[in-house]
C-alpha cells in the first residue's frame, strides 16, 4: 500500500494545485465574489489536501487513501460548480446580460 501512497500524495497536490489555478482564475479574470459556501469548501479541500500530506509524512497508508478519494471526490464537485458558473456566465454574456 505504500507504493501507491506516493502516487496519491502526488495526485492530491496536482489536484491542489488545479484549484488554486482555477480559483485564481476565476477571481482575476471573471471578477468573481465567492459566496460562503464555496470559501467553505474550498477550505475543506485545502484541509483534506493537508489530510493527506500529514498522513503520508507520518507513514500511514490508509490515511493517505482516506484524505486522497475525499480530495479526487471534492475536487469533482469542484470542478461541475466552477463549470457550471462558467456556462451560466458564458450564456449571460452571449445574451448581453453582462
Amino acid at each position: 500500500m505504500m507504493d501507491y501512497s506516493f502516487l496519491l500524495l502526488f495526485l492530491a497536490i496536482v489536484l491542489a494545485v488545479a484549484v488554486i489555478y482555477l480559483t485564481i482564475l476565476m477571481l482575476k479574470r471573471w471578477y468573481v465574489t465567492f459566496s460562503p459556501k464555496e470559501t467553505a469548501f474550498f477550505g475543506l479541500i485545502m484541509f483534506s489536501i493537508g489530510w493527506v500530506l500529514e498522513a503520508y509524512l507520518v507513514g500511514n497508508a490508509a490515511g493517505v487513501l482516506e484524505g486522497s478519494v475525499i480530495d479526487f471526490l471534492f475536487f469533482g464537485l469542484f470542478i461541475y460548480r466552477w463549470n457550471k458558473r462558467r456556462i451560466v456566465r458564458k450564456t449571460k454574456k452571449e445574451a448581453g446580460i453582462l
